[in-house]
């Protein structure tokens, strides 16, 4: 059993590590976002800059095109 949480845990480290990767070398602004919430997105949107907020608002309207999702982007772009 204590393995099952090492492993977890292992994996999740390695999730953050890929996230990191990814935009330090210019991968999507928000990784993992496929399996991300909507409240999770929403949470990450504050650190990204106009560019980045159009690139997922796009691609947000190009796949699951969620109308909560697509409001906020526009609202950041109001603001930024």
């Amino acid at each position: 059993m204590p393995f099952d949480y090492a492993r977890q845990a292992t994996r999740e480290a390695q999730k953050s590590a890929n996230s990191i990767t990814a935009s330090v070398y210019g991968g999507f602004p928000i990784a993992d976002y496929e399996e991300l919430s909507v409240e999770e997105i929403s949470g990450r949107l504050d650190a990204l800059s106009e560019a980045q907020i159009k690139w997922v608002r796009d691609h947000e309207q190009g796949t699951k095109n969620r109308k909560s999702l697509t409001e906020q982007f526009e609202r950041k772009l109001k603001v930024v």
